[in-house]
C-alpha cells in the first residue's frame, strides 16, 4: 500500500469517527426538546398540565372533551344578565363592552362544560395563549384598564387581564371578585370554590386555591 492510500484511508477513518462522535454527542440535547414538557416562565417551572405551558392541555379539545362533565350545548350568559355587569360596564360604552362580550364569548366554548376548577384553569389559559400570541402589556395605551384593551386593542395591564378573566368568568355563571381594583397594584380575579377561595389570574401566572386570603402567592 502506498504511502498516499495509508493517508487518504487514515483521513476517511479520522473523519467517520468524528462524525459519529459529534452526532451522539447531539442525541440527548435532541431527545431533550423532543421529550421534554417544562418551560421556565419567570422562574416557574411549567408542564403541560399548568395553564400557562404554551402546549397546555386545556387548550387540546380531545382533552377537555374527555374531562368535560357532559356533553351540554354551549350556552353563554347572555350579556345583560352578566352577574358583575355594573364593574364590568365600568369605563366601557355599551358597544365597547359587546364587543369585548362578543370576542370572550368566541374564546371560551372550550370551557363550558367543566367542572368549577377546571373551568378557571381553561379561562387562564385561553386568556394567557391570547395574550402571548397577540398582545402587548401597557400602563399607558388606551382603555389599558378593561377588558376592552385587553380584547379589541390588545394592550392592557393587570387590571385590564382582571378585567377580562371577569368577564370571562361571568359568561361561564361565575361570580368573582376584583381584587385592588383601579390601585395601583397587582390586580386578579377571586372566585368562591366549594369552601374556599381560588386565583384565576392569567397576567400573574397562577390559577389555584387562595392560600391567604386577599393575598397573591407571587405578588
Amino acid at each position: 500500500m502506498s504511502h498516499k492510500s495509508i493517508i487518504i484511508k487514515t483521513f476517511m477513518i479520522l473523519s467517520f469517527l468524528c462524525f459519529m462522535v459529534s452526532t451522539f454527542d447531539n442525541i440527548p440535547t435532541i431527545e431533550a426538546r423532543q421529550t421534554s414538557t417544562l418551560i421556565e416562565i419567570h422562574g416557574q417551572l411549567y408542564d403541560e398540565k399548568s395553564p400557562f405551558h404554551p402546549n397546555t392541555r386545556y387548550l387540546d379539545l380531545e382533552y377537555v372533551k374527555k374531562i368535560s362533565k357532559s356533553k351540554a350545548p354551549y350556552n353563554p350568559v347572555p350579556l345583560k344578565n352578566l352577574q358583575n355587569y355594573s364593574l364590568l360596564h365600568w369605563n366601557l360604552t355599551d358597544e365597547q363592552l359587546k364587543q369585548s362580550y362578543d370576542m370572550a364569548v368566541m374564546l371560551l366554548e372550550p370551557c363550558q362544560n367543566l367542572k368549577m376548577e377546571d373551568k378557571l384553569r381553561c379561562v387562564a389559559a385561553v386568556l394567557r395563549r391570547y395574550f402571548d400570541r397577540y398582545m402587548t402589556y401597557s400602563t399607558s395605551a388606551p382603555h389599558w384598564l378593561d377588558a376592552y384593551g385587553f380584547f379589541i386593542l390588545r394592550s392592557a395591564s393587570c387590571q385590564g387581564s382582571a378585567c377580562a378573566t371577569g368577564l370571562c368568568l361571568n359568561i361561564l355563571g361565575i361570580s368573582y371578585e376584583h381584587v385592588n381594583h383601579n390601585k395601583w397594584t397587582h390586580q386578579w380575579a377571586r372566585v368562591k370554590v366549594g369552601n374556599t377561595y381560588w386565583i384565576c389570574d392569567p397576567y400573574g401566572l397562577y390559577v389555584g386555591p387562595e392560600l391567604v386570603p386577599y393575598k397573591h402567592p407571587y405578588f
